[in-house]
């Protein structure tokens, strides 16, 4: 368990490191955070779709608010309100807590801001895009937490009470954007007729009603399906899917593919067999006979090894299975994975380049948990369990578009004012150039020679300082840029 932790504190947080290492005025990330929704048009999700409140704060305020406490490291929401903005909206923290109880479509919410972001992300350098799918346990203490089960935790290897959920992310070359959660319980809930009470609560035809049936009665695969399904209905573009070895079910890949994705995904050395020349053979079987003797290194990596087999399975069809040898450059030890694709047309260096994505989401637990306040509010209803998972990433949805889409634009502000920079050196040269040409027609009087070079000149002068903002209305904006501050 000590050697899992050691592996954990190694993840990378990039989209946290990105922030803390930007500018953001002298109101900070928060003001930067609600000048961004403004941009997408936030307050429209909720008016469009008639989400309000009756009285008090309107909705989209209340719910930009919970975006943004965890992010100004106030442990509870109770303190958020007391020292933040108590004095500045009225509201408290009751307020808050009545809106984490009520019966809101929060995945419908949360599908309504991605629609909402997809496209700025669009104007992006995506690449292939990858869905990926995994579960993670969030520990939680509290008999009394509907929600709260014994689950098994893989990297811990024990038995843990808290919170399971499934997520499914979009990752690509700009960064990582949660698209949907799912909580999931286990056999054995904290509170033993957990089960009883939620179904007299809910109405089955509710909103709540089916996340409730979601949780208790689907496994994460089929919880898997469908939110991949919403993600292509929705228009996310993808071309793979990535997980690990829980989901390597023939019946879940088949289901994978007839959404029109591709999958690719690890695979457990079970008792499956494939149809390889002629023969029924396992994973294991196909490694020792055939592919064992045909490892070589994977291009451009010191650590893999590794080979192809083209085979073919009566559900799935026509399938690559990757045979992976992993080489320990500290130990030197050595332990085999295979991988399994419907795309044969993939080599093994693009298989690795593919599936390396799938570090997206460790990388979205990582930074949600330890900077994004994942599931530590203090609730304890089911209602208010969901809010807060969608919460969890609806604010990492957030933050990553911010740091995708303003770290492009900044990118391209630095190469037009590169490019700005560049034509005013380069005017230097064509003005004697052009003087020189217009010194020797005939056509035109000394004077008017004079007059037309000198017109020019201002005419160019004063675009190119317009274009670099050194005119004094330039430069005033840009003061008021770098200081974040209005007039």
């Amino acid at each position: 368990m000590n050697q899992h932790n050691r592996e954990q504190a190694t993840v990378p947080t990039p989209m946290i490191d990105e922030i803390k290492t930007q500018s953001f005025g002298v109101f900070g990330v928060d003001n930067a955070i609600v000048d961004f929704l403004q941009e997408i048009g936030f307050q429209a999700i909720f008016n469009r779709r008639g989400w309000s409140k009756r009285t008090g704060k309107d909705l989209p305020t209340l719910i930009m608010l919970l975006i943004l406490h965890p992010l100004l490291k106030v442990p509870s929401i109770h303190l958020f309100c007391r020292d933040h903005f108590l004095s500045v909206f009225a509201v408290g923290k009751d307020t808050f807590y009545r809106l984490l109880q009520r019966q809101f479509p929060w995945r419908n919410a949360h599908w309504a801001l991605i629609k909402k972001l997809l496209p700025q992300w669009r104007t992006l350098d995506l690449g292939p895009g990858y869905l990926v799918a995994d579960t993670t346990v969030k520990e939680k203490r509290g008999d009394r937490i509907e929600g709260v089960c014994w689950h098994h935790d893989h990297n811990t290897g024990r038995s843990v009470a808290g919170f399971e959920a499934a997520h499914l992310v979009w990752v690509n070359k700009q960064g990582t954007l949660p698209l949907d959660a799912a909580l999931r319980f286990s056999k054995r809930p904290l509170i033993s007729n957990l089960l009883h009470i939620l179904s007299y609560r809910f109405d089955c035809r509710s909103h709540l009603g089916r996340r409730y049936r979601e949780a208790a009665k689907m496994s994460k695969l089929d919880q898997t399906v469908d939110m991949v399904a919403r993600a292509i209905q929705a228009g996310i573009p993808a071309q793979y899917f990535l997980a690990d070895a829980w989901y390597s079910s023939v019946k879940f890949v088949k289901k994978i593919l007839d959404l029109g994705v591709v999958p690719l995904i690890r695979w457990k050395r079970n008792n499956t067999k494939f149809l390889f020349q002629g023969e029924r053979l396992t994973s294991a079987e196909l490694y020792t006979r055939f592919a064992k003797g045909k490892i070589r290194k994977a291009k451009g990596s010191k650590r893999f090894k590794g080979t192809f087999l083209d085979a073919e399975h009566p559900e799935i069809g026509l399938i690559r299975l990757f045979f992976v040898r992993l080489i320990d450059p500290k130990t030197g030890s050595k332990e085999w994975a295979v991988f399994l694709t419907t795309d044969r047309s993939m080599g093994l260096s693009n298989m690795i380049e593919h599936y390396a994505n799938r570090w997206g989401i460790e990388v979205f637990y990582k930074e949600s948990k330890q900077h994004l306040g994942f599931l530590n509010e203090s609730v304890r209803s089911f209602e208010a369990v969901i809010a807060c998972l969608h919460l969890a990433a609806m604010r990492h949805a957030v933050l990553s578009s911010m740091v995708a889409i303003k770290g492009s634009q900044r990118d391209q502000l630095a190469h037009n004012l590169a490019a700005l920079t560049y034509a005013r050196k380069l005017w230097h040269t064509f003005r004697a150039i052009f003087n020189d040409a217009l010194g020797r027609t005939s056509i035109l009087e000394n004077h008017q020679k004079n007059e037309v070079i000198e017109l020019f000149e201002q005419e160019v002068e004063a675009w190119l300082s317009k274009a670099l903002m050194l005119d004094p209305l330039g430069s005033q904006r840009q003061i008021l840029a770098e200081t974040n501050c209005e007039t």
